[in-house]
């Protein structure tokens, strides 16, 4: 028999058959948008078995064998290349695309799908998702549910990827799952990623008890490490308690992790008397800036509604199960101080350790340039105290009951003594003496260079008449003794516009003589310094025994002086 080849076999085949043996092509992809110029490849699958049915098939465009760029009588399942010349976007629309199909050559049994291409001037390539003409577009890879989560196994359908992309590249690693969301029709490709992880499932025990027992969520995918919430409940309150997995109880609540391996929650319920104990979110430590919402109670014990106080946040516990016994819980309410520093020469070294307690103080640490000091301004806190000295300062605030803020400046520190109006160099050591009252024993004193010291006299309200020696007395030969001024200025040492009676200049003994409640009659303003009941006054011993000058101390050893009163 003379060799015919298998198209021709089949022909002769359908043609003594006498029946419609035909061979079915589907053209992908279906739907296509070109700009002007762009290239698609369009593929035929004519199904297994077709080589031996056909050996070319036929591209036709709207009807007729293609021609130009494309090589006619393709080989069966090969993909034909279509380039768009720039007269075929001319007029053509969605509802007019160019219709391409296949035919078996010399075979007119071959049946084929259309394949739709709109060509416009200036859409980019774009394959249809929707089997509509109407709905063209491209399509971006999204990656499913899992992404960015936790996973037990290699994630699949919708919680792998979102419907429209095609999952590839899928990776299991030793604590990961990655894969890729393929895009169509020149969309782009999604990454995705999950933790491995592991599932938290649940079970309840009721045993003897009546009612509905739940425990919500049923389960939970949770990654290594993690933690998950749970809850419990039960239609009659019944109390609960865990077991199972790693975690911690509040109430009927279950806080598990950390989770480094599958487990099973178990939640037992009984109606035995619970009662009422506070939940970890009592403290006598801790401090809140706002009413806690969780863990109040334990055991899964009944808590009252949370009130609020200046410094604390209180509530109870009430017993479950028929128990009378109450807890009352609290915790320490907060607030926040802020500090600030404006200008140069200092800072602030030290912020308030917030929250601060209500009801307590803040402390705050502040460092300035040598020479200068700081100096509180604008104030919002309770008023409070500055102390320290050189570079190395603290604010102490007074009590603390709402968010507030203290601002500092600094200023250049006085290098002097500054009263009545006169400045004068050295600096004060204070103290506070009983004179007014005792009669003061003599004590030794050992003042370094420009120091004054200055001693305290409160006179009491109602002081009854007396008249009182202060004594200043040298304790070496090589010094002279002391210039002492009575003042209601504290360091003060000058004599200028003051009565002879409150100074004192001596070689050996400097004196001052101060009455109280007796007439200048009966003692003289040339001899005594008055004072006046309910008044403070100073008594200022410098290192000098003229009217004038500053303190001339060279070293407490040569400078040390005896002060007495009787």
């Amino acid at each position: 028999m003379k060799h015919m080849n298998r198209a021709t076999l089949a022909a002769l085949l359908f043609a003594m058959s006498g029946t419609a043996a035909a061979i079915d092509c589907t053209i992908t992809p279906a739907y296509s948008i070109l700009a002007e110029g762009q290239t698609i490849e369009l593929t035929a699958d004519c199904g297994a078995g077709a080589e031996n049915a056909l050996d070319t098939i036929d591209w036709r465009l709207n009807g007729a064998s293609v021609t130009g760029s494309i090589t006619l009588n393709q080989d069966v399942g090969k993909p034909v290349k279509f380039t768009t010349p720039a007269t075929l976007g001319s007029g053509t629309s969605d509802t007019t695309p160019y219709i391409f199909t296949v035919a078996g050559t010399g075979d007119s049994a071959v049946t084929s799908t259309e394949a739709r291409v709109v060509v416009k001037s200036a859409n980019p390539l774009a394959t249809v998702t929707s089997g509509s003409p109407g709905s063209y577009g491209v399509v971006n890879g999204a990656c499913g549910t899992k992404n960015n989560g936790s996973a037990t196994s290699m994630p699949s359908g919708t919680e792998q990827c979102a419907a429209g992309s095609t999952p590839k590249l899928a990776v299991t690693g030793p604590d990961y799952f990655s894969w890729t969301c393929a895009g169509s029709g020149g969309g782009s490709d999604a990454s995705c990623y999950a933790v491995k992880g592991y599932t938290i499932a649940t079970s309840t025990v009721s045993s003897g008890l009546t009612g509905t027992f739940n425990v919500s969520p049923g389960s939970a995918d949770v990654a290594q490490g993690g933690s998950a919430q749970f809850t419990a409940s039960s239609s009659n309150n019944y109390s609960v308690s865990f077991s199972g997995c790693p975690g911690s109880a509040s109430g009927n609540t279950f806080n598990a992790g950390p989770i480094n391996a599958a487990c099973t929650l178990v939640a037992t319920f009984s109606n035995t008397p619970v009662a009422g104990v506070c939940g970890s979110a009592h403290s006598t430590t801790n401090v809140l800036t706002s009413a806690p919402t969780a863990n109040l109670c334990g055991s899964g014990t009944t808590p009252s509604a949370v009130s609020t106080s200046a410094n604390q946040y209180s509530w109870t516990c009430s017993g479950i199960n028929g128990s009378s016994s109450t807890a009352s819980c609290s915790v320490k309410r907060g607030y926040t101080v802020t500090a600030s520093a404006s200008g140069a020469n200092g800072s602030v070294s030290q912020q308030p350790g917030n929250p601060v307690a209500g009801g307590t103080t803040a402390v705050i640490g502040l460092t300035t340039t040598t020479g200068y000091n700081p100096v509180v301004g604008s104030n919002t806190c309770a008023s409070g105290t500055l102390s320290g000295s050189g570079t190395s300062w603290t604010y102490t605030t007074g009590a603390v009951s709402g968010d507030c803020a203290v601002a500092f400046t600094f200023e250049q520190t006085p290098t002097g003594i500054s009263c009545n109006g006169i400045n004068m160099p050295g600096t004060i050591t204070e103290v506070d003496t009983p004179m007014s009252a005792n009669p003061m024993q003599r004590a030794t004193y050992s003042p370094g260079p420009d120091v004054v010291y200055a001693f305290k006299i409160t006179v009491p309200a109602g002081a009854g008449a007396s008249v009182r020696s202060i004594n200043a007395t040298r304790t070496t030969s090589s010094q002279n003794a002391k210039r002492v001024v009575i003042s209601q200025c504290k360091g003060d040492y000058a004599t200028s516009n003051k009565l002879a009676g409150c100074y004192g200049l001596g070689t050996e003994v400097s004196q001052v003589k101060y009455s109280i409640g007796y007439s200048t009659s009966v003692a003289p303003l040339s001899r005594y310094c008055h004072l006046q009941p309910g008044q403070t006054y100073w008594v200022n011993v410098s290192s000098r025994n003229d009217p004038t000058g500053e303190p001339t101390c060279t070293s407490s050893n040569g400078c040390s002086f005896y002060f007495e009163s009787n």
